[in-house]
């Protein structure tokens, strides 16, 4: 008898263990990336502190009330589909998106965007995870019309297994928020608030400045301010914040959830993705209020008003360990053989013309070449000094002057591509 016990405990206790580790896999707590990125990078005990830091800071909490959260409309759903979900194709989406076939998305029967069903107006985001969990499709402005016909307004999808989730310079494939990084990079879940501890930055909405600019390092991209008028001492879109490590957290009053965030900040930061209003600081929670399972915040949702906004700096990202990164140490440089046409935008869409690049000019090799057409293109972004900027170039026109293609993560080109520049040279056909 003792040993049937025994036995009926194994197996009771094996099936639990089962049961988690199926509930795990259902779910990721935070690294939805399998490579390594800055997100997941810890900040240096002696970090590069911003030369505008204070005077940044100070401005945004001129008018900031404390650090908080958003969790519901404004926030991330993310919803998990399963072998058998069902493919719907996302009306609304940008050609990029349709030629590349990121709108064929297996959208689960029970998702919705995040402020679905309120009235007034949200950003409507939605994650949707496959299957095997190897991709991320994040909208904007994401509509259920019905459970086989969805809308949206911008469309990305991810390769979670392949990418590290960064945005490049030449990636003009859309985004879903200010900052050209994933709506999944960031994003604290609630199993990261029941294990009590965040290891990666968060991502924080904040009200960014005004005039257009290069967002820094994430980011890595030219992206819009906020359409509010101020003097442009405020914040812009991917700095990170990090809390002053000579803080002490456990004098700071904070609940166990409060000071997995604040432990967090000295440790990881907090990288500004989002624009905002004045009165929002808000670093983003997982929306819930549609989770299919019931779980919602509940108590788990950390009050955050008692981390000193006084003791936030801004630093800079720390690039991550030497792996997969190399132009970022060791970029391609090229010299024009002849006169080159700067063309608009990419070689995904009909492309324009917009001046011409003379014989001799040097740049800067920012993605690996893709074929189109039967034709070898390159993505330069030529000398600042020479008046020029970023443009698609056919690798015959270019001449390698020192490094190596840059060997980073881009998606293919769509099957087919139409590319019109001065001088007839281009074509139709798939790469």
């Amino acid at each position: 008898m003792k040993k049937f016990l025994i036995l009926s405990s194994c197996i009771v206790c094996s099936l639990l263990l089962l049961s988690g580790v199926q509930a795990q896999q259902l779910r990721i707590p935070s690294r939805f990336f399998r490579l390594h990125s800055t997100w997941y990078e810890k900040i240096s005990a002696n970090p590069s502190i911003n030369p505008r830091s204070q005077e940044i800071m100070n401005y945004l909490n001129s008018f900031t009330a404390s650090l908080s959260k958003t969790y519901s409309s404004f926030s991330h759903p993310i919803f998990y589909a399963q072998s058998d979900t069902p493919i719907v194709t996302v009306t609304g989406v940008g050609p990029a998106a349709i030629a590349l076939g990121w709108n064929k998305v297996p959208i689960p029967d029970e998702a919705r965007p995040a402020g679905y069903g309120l009235s007034g107006y949200h950003d409507g985001h939605l994650i949707v995870i496959s299957a095997d969990r190897k991709y991320a499709w994040e909208m904007y402005q994401a509509n259920r019309i019905s459970g086989t016909q969805w809308t949206a307004a911008i469309l990305r999808k991810w390769d979670l297994e392949n990418s590290d989730g960064l945005s490049t310079p030449y990636d003009f494939l859309g985004a879903v928020r200010l900052c050209p990084a994933p709506l999944l990079h960031g994003l604290v879940t609630y199993e990261e608030m029941q294990r009590g501890y965040i290891d990666h930055a968060m991502a924080v909405t904040a009200h960014t400045q005004a005039n257009p600019y290069w967002a820094p390092y994430p980011g890595e991209k030219s992206v819009g301010g906020s359409d509010q008028v101020r003097p442009d001492s405020g914040i812009v879109a991917c700095m990170r914040i990090q809390l002053d490590p000579s803080v002490n957290i456990d004098s700071l009053n904070l609940s166990p959830g409060g000071k997995a965030v604040a432990k967090a900040l000295q440790e990881y930061g907090m990288i500004v993705t989002d624009g905002a209003s004045k009165s929002d600081f808000d670093i983003y929670f997982e929306s819930m209020d549609f989770r299919p399972d019931g779980v919602r915040w509940g108590g788990q949702l950390p009050d955050l008003s008692n981390i000193p906004k006084d003791k936030l700096r801004i630093v800079d990202s720390p690039l991550p360990p030497f792996t997969g990164h190399e132009s970022e140490y060791n970029p391609t440089r090229v010299s024009a053989k002849q006169q080159i046409d700067l063309i608009e935008w990419n070689p995904f869409d009909i492309v324009r013309t917009r001046g011409t690049v003379p014989a001799g000019t040097m740049g800067t090799v920012l993605g690996r070449p893709v074929m189109a057409g039967g034709i070898e293109w390159w993505f330069v972004e030529f000398d600042p000094a020479a008046g020029h900027d970023h443009t698609w170039v056919l690798a015959s026109q270019l001449m390698m002057v020192s490094g190596k293609p840059y060997n980073a993560q881009i998606p293919n080109p769509p099957s087919s591509l139409v590319v019109e520049v001065s001088g007839g040279v281009g074509g139709v056909g798939s790469p």
